[in-house]
């Protein structure tokens, strides 16, 4: 009986812990609350603010990144890549330059998103997350040989919706997707699949319309649930198990 009380009141401290206001938390020199909007574990307590610039580029293009490739939108068939890349510009309660990540800037690169020709975009793609110090920092993506990956992102489902024009139909529009965590720094942070029919971890959407330079430049906004110390939970979680077996050989 004095057993099963003090794992009772282990479980007891184990859940007053989870329940309690998380504080900063630095993954990689990102600093962000990851509980900053208090509310159920389940819920988006996560929002980052993005800014980027897009291009569309032909199938030949594919999987390299290259601003200087894009074509115009109003020739965009089946099997463009739509790429672009970016910076952001706030998580949670710190902003680029103001404490979000001292020293470094959080950047990102996106692609994958081919076009299916009649206006949306097939299925697949990809939202990778860098952070970049001393000679990158300049306020947007550099491409770097030996980047340090941040966070990346699987596209599991894309929904184009055009504003339509007579420059084509994917001149302008608002695109919104449903993202999974597959590796970075942060991933363990992100992989919590409250999304998308418990499918996936973020959400991102954007409105853009392209300029006479064949690029569209834009803000983004994206949503999540993110989990504050996983790894402090699980070890937590192991010592309980540790205590209740020591509990149970000495009353065997």
């Amino acid at each position: 009986m004095k057993a099963l009380k003090t794992v009772i009141m282990a479980l007891s401290l184990a859940a007053a812990s989870l329940t309690s206001h998380a504080s900063d938390i630095n993954i990689g020199g990102v600093v962000f609350d990851p509980d900053y909007l208090d509310v159920p574990h389940g819920e988006s307590d996560m929002q980052m603010s993005l800014n980027f610039t897009q291009w569309f580029v032909t199938g030949a293009d594919i999987g390299t990144y290259n601003p200087s490739a894009e074509i115009n939108p109003a020739t965009v068939i089946f099997g463009d890549e739509l790429q672009g890349s970016g910076i952001v510009t706030k998580l949670n309660e710190y902003s680029n330059g103001l404490g979000l990540c001292p020293g470094c800037e959080l950047t990102f690169e996106f692609g994958g998103l081919l076009a299916d020709g009649a206006g949306g975009f097939q299925t697949g793609g990809f939202f990778n997350f860098y952070v970049e110090t001393g000679a990158d920092i300049d306020g947007f993506y550099t491409e770097d040989a030996n980047p340090v990956i941040w966070l990346t992102l699987d596209v599991d489902n894309v929904v184009f919706t055009s504003f339509g024009g007579s420059s084509g139909p994917y001149a302008a529009g608002f695109i919104s997707v449903d993202l999974s965590a597959i590796g970075g720094l942060a991933m363990d942070n992100f992989d919590t699949n409250t999304l998308n029919n418990e499918m996936s971890d973020v959400f991102y959407s954007a409105t853009a319309i392209f300029g006479a330079n064949n690029k569209a430049n834009g803000g983004g906004i994206a949503v999540g649930d993110t989990i504050p110390e996983p790894t402090t939970v699980a070890i937590f979680g192991l010592a309980l198990m540790g205590l209740a077996a020591g509990r149970y050989r000495k009353n065997v």
